[in-house]
């Protein structure tokens, strides 16, 4: 009750306050460079690929807007709209007149910005995206699967109104071939739309009664670093040494048990930024015999929802979490901020994952978390903190300076997370390629970056220690190191290489197992005339332990083609050979679908080849296909007992896997 007291007042203030002044100057961040590497921050390539299309007008254009821009910050967002309620844009090249515009800022937004002097009526626009996943089942790998649940067909739909600037209204829609023991699934009308494959829905308002921006719907919430509220982008293979923080926004996502349903609104008033936000949403879950959720809520959230037995169709929609929360914020000088934020989840059923399923998890059926951030800049160097409370256990904090010097950027993060700060709707820098959850990390994060035409060079150490292990409550400790180097050799060629050390003591029954993992990699491109790229890559792995004197090695080679062969018509190609002995998994990066998902793809204990072929046609302005074919080849997999008949154990070790995937995009 004193929640939603505390609430209503909170709604009062913000709407009390509507007809005050515009908000001064804010925060900073940075864009990230590339997808697998650190960066000082992240952006969202889908968004960019759709304002190229669709350029945003300087005379229109809302602060939310200007913050998806690369390179734009807060306080550069704030100077244009400024400028703009001065003087007004005639044309583009105005806007190198705005302070604390650079060339180099200029020349990455110029692209995605245009000006329309005269004002037009206001057009309806949208666009329609329609993904399909095709795959030959791979049962002859899996001799005991039933062929009926392995590989789905995967229909995929996101549609998205938009009526000027200050409405949008979309969509998304997923099919992932529900089926059950006999062979059946939830037949297609409203209920079952509704109910199981509309994944994601949103109505956006900007700049309308009185309120800077409204969700209704699915939304997201990204604040200051993330110790409260933040989920990774897709494309975030490495997350970025400084997130830029996005406040309130819609979710497009296809993850149903992340992110939030319900309202949430901002509000700029002169020098305050002030938001509430209130959620209620079903989760899938299992139960106990008792009735009370018996998966964690890490486990809860890592679900896809995909509904391909009877076992995901019995806990779809079990658990209920109902959220309350808000957010105030204070600029005051020219470019700094504080801010204080808070929430309160309830859980129906309670939470209670058993013991043998980790010792530090959520138990109960109410959460409740606050924190405050401080963010400030003098002259290049850039301070910024948070801290976050759990109420009744632990706490998350860190504190980074970030130090910006001609073409130098250097930074260090020095950070403490207790494993009893239980907060799933948070995501914390932490040491790459740990297994442990996020709340479970002390340590200090040294690094710095070079970078002018002709290099980038980046190098960071960061060791670490980690309070207790899932299956261990005995304490670990471990270190990190990472330097790479991207030269251009002349004007066509490119080289990259890069080490990842990872050094790792686990003790176990009173002894210390010290592992490594060490990953090389090495890559030249050559370009030569902007039609054709060749990309041909080397990548090793090996993992040690010493006390054991056991060593696992695996490598993985591509050549990766890239042709323009139109202005609208584009090829690309790639082969690939790899191995790796038990216990190591090496990866690639690719696009699974154009601009947005960008995973690993993994080969655990396995030797083979791989290729897939891409198209891509644009077949009118506005109108797009993709097409790819995956084909997969194992020559072997030591995860697989082998039978005695011959046969059959041709089958496993010489198993295929065929996948086709087409996008379709219409835009207007």
């Amino acid at each position: 009750m004193m929640v939603r007291i505390v609430a209503i007042i909170f709604v009062s203030f913000i709407i009390s306050m509507t007809n005050l002044g515009s908000p001064v100057i804010g925060q900073v961040a940075f864009e990230e460079d590339e997808a697998e590497t650190i960066s000082p921050g992240a952006v969202d390539k889908e968004e960019l690929a759709d304002l190229k299309d669709h350029p945003l007008d300087l005379n229109t254009v809302s602060f939310d807007q200007l913050l998806k821009l690369p390179v734009i910050d807060s306080r550069l967002a704030r100077a244009v709209i400024l400028y703009r309620q001065q003087k007004g844009f005639t044309e583009v090249e105005e806007l190198k007149n705005v302070p604390g515009m650079s060339d180099e800022i200029f020349e990455g937004i110029a692209p995605y910005i245009k000006v329309k002097p005269i004002r037009v009526p206001v057009a309806l626009q949208g666009d329609f995206r329609w993904r399909m996943k095709m795959a030959k089942p791979d049962s002859e790998a899996y001799l005991n699967a039933d062929p009926k649940f392995q590989n789905p067909p995967y229909v995929y739909n996101r549609t998205r109104l938009k009526y000027g600037n200050h409405y949008e209204a979309g969509w998304v829609l997923r099919h992932g071939g529900a089926q059950s023991n006999s062979g059946s699934e939830p037949a297609i009308s409203f209920h079952n739309l509704w109910k199981y494959y509309l994944t994601k829905y949103w109505l956006v308002m900007r700049d309308v009664y009185s309120f800077d921006k409204i969700v209704i719907g699915n939304y997201k919430l990204q604040y200051n670093q993330g110790l409260i509220f933040y989920y990774p982008l897709a494309t975030e293979l490495v997350r970025p040494i400084k997130i830029k923080a996005k406040g309130v926004a819609e979710d497009r996502g296809t993850a149903p048990n992340v992110c939030f349903r319900g309202l949430a609104v901002n509000k700029r008033i002169k020098q305050f930024d002030l938001d509430f936000f209130y959620s209620n949403k079903k989760l899938d879950a299992s139960l106990n015999p008792d009735g009370t959720v018996k998966q964690s809520l890490i486990a809860i959230r890592a679900n896809m929802g995909y509904i391909t037995s009877d076992k995901e169709l019995e806990r779809n929609d079990k658990l209920t979490e109902e959220l309350i929360g808000g957010r105030i914020a204070y600029n005051f000088l020219r470019d700094s901020q504080i801010g204080f934020m808070g929430y309160q989840s309830k859980y129906s059923p309670s939470i209670n994952p058993s013991e043998e399923k980790g010792y530090y998890l959520f138990r109960g059926e109410r959460n409740r978390v606050f924190g405050f951030d401080f963010n400030t800049w003098y002259k290049k160097l850039n301070l910024y903190a948070e801290y976050a409370k759990c109420i009744g256990y632990g706490e998350a904090w860190l504190v980074q300076p970030m130090l910006k010097l001609s073409n130098f950027t250097l930074w260090a993060i020095i950070y403490k997370y207790d494993p009893d700060y239980y907060n799933e709707h948070s995501s914390a820098t932490t040491i790459v390629g740990r297994k442990d959850e996020d709340w479970n990390e002390n340590g200090v994060f040294l690094g710095g970056k070079y970078e002018d035409r002709e290099r980038e060079v980046q190098i960071y150490f960061r060791p670490v220690g980690h309070p207790w292990r899932e299956d261990n409550l005995m304490p670990t400790k471990d270190k990190e190191f990472w330097f790479n180097i991207k030269q251009r050799l002349s004007r066509k060629v490119e080289l990259y290489f890069r080490q990842w050390n990872h050094w790792y003591d686990k003790k176990i029954e009173n002894r210390d197992l010290y592992q490594s993992w060490k990953k090389t990699r090495v890559q030249v491109t050559w370009n030569p005339d902007g039609k054709v790229r060749l990309r041909v890559r080397w990548d090793g792995r090996k993992n040690s332990i010493y006390e054991l004197k056991q060593v696992d090695r695996g490598h993985l080679i591509f050549g990766d083609l890239k042709y323009n062969a139109t202005r609208k018509l584009k090829l690309e190609g790639r082969l690939i050979f790899f191995e790796g002995e038990p216990g190591v998994a090496m990866s690639e990066i690719e696009f699974l679908w154009p601009m947005g998902l960008t995973p690993f793809h993994w080969w655990t204990y396995g030797k083979g080849v791989r290729y897939y072929l891409m198209v891509t046609q644009e077949i009118t302005k506005n109108t797009r296909l993709w097409i790819k074919y995956e084909n997969t080849r194992y020559y072997n997999d030591y995860g697989i007992s082998r039978p005695e008949n011959k046969e059959e154990l041709d089958k496993i070790i010489r198993s295929r896997r065929h996948v086709f995937r087409l996008q379709w995009d219409v835009k207007w």
